[in-house]
């Protein structure tokens, strides 16, 4: 009898990589409880995060000096295999960042908590990927930005709010990667903004 009752042995599949550390990687995004935790999250990520990159980049829009930059959102990089495409909410010259609409609800917490992990996750590989891009993946000549940043919108002074804050923030010092909190689209908009031309 197996030790687990419902274990079993998966089916043996063919993948080339260019580096151990590249194949690593990718079996994990295809084999494992992660895989499958990101599978989930980028359908939840798209119907339930849509919104704010959307009044994000509306606000870049309305912006003379800064309306250049709305083609930047949503960037897709291409990771090969079976995975799915990486959406990079903003991926700049100099900057790149993700943003989360921070639940204003009890209830939304775990569902706030669970779609940060998976943008932490993203940046963090968007970060690899940055420091030795692949031509095969998509990125421009211009794209290599030195900061990467997970851009929270919502309100510090609402006590659910400043709970799911405080849980995001954990996490991403536990990731070494900055988090940040903007109390609404516009300011999240002046962000990316100043970020990209500060750091140009």
């Amino acid at each position: 009898m197996p030790p687990f009752s419902n274990a079993r042995i998966e089916n043996l599949s063919r993948f080339s990589a260019s580096s151990t550390e590249e194949a690593l990687e990718l079996m994990l995004r295809r084999s494992s409880t992660m895989h499958t935790l990101l599978n989930a999250y980028v359908i939840a990520q798209q119907q339930r995060n849509h919104g704010i990159v959307s009044r994000v980049k509306s606000a870049i829009q309305r912006d003379n000096n800064a309306k250049h930059l709305a083609k930047r959102f949503n960037k897709k990089l291409t990771l090969g295999g079976e995975t799915h495409p990486l959406q990079v909410d903003f991926l700049g010259q100099h900057y790149a960042c993700y943003f989360l609409q921070v639940t204003s609800s009890v209830r939304g917490l775990e569902g706030n908590t669970e779609r940060a992990y998976g943008k932490l996750f993203e940046l963090s590989a968007l970060k690899r990927i940055i420091k030795k891009p692949s031509k095969k993946i998509g990125l421009f000549e211009d794209e290599r930005p030195e900061v990467f940043e997970l851009l929270m919108v919502g309100d510090r002074n609402d006590p659910i709010q400043k709970r799911a804050i405080n849980q995001v923030l954990a996490l991403a010092d536990g990731q070494k990667i900055v988090a940040r909190i903007e109390p609404n689209p516009m300011a999240a908009a002046e962000r990316v903004a100043s970020k990209e031309r500060r750091v140009a």
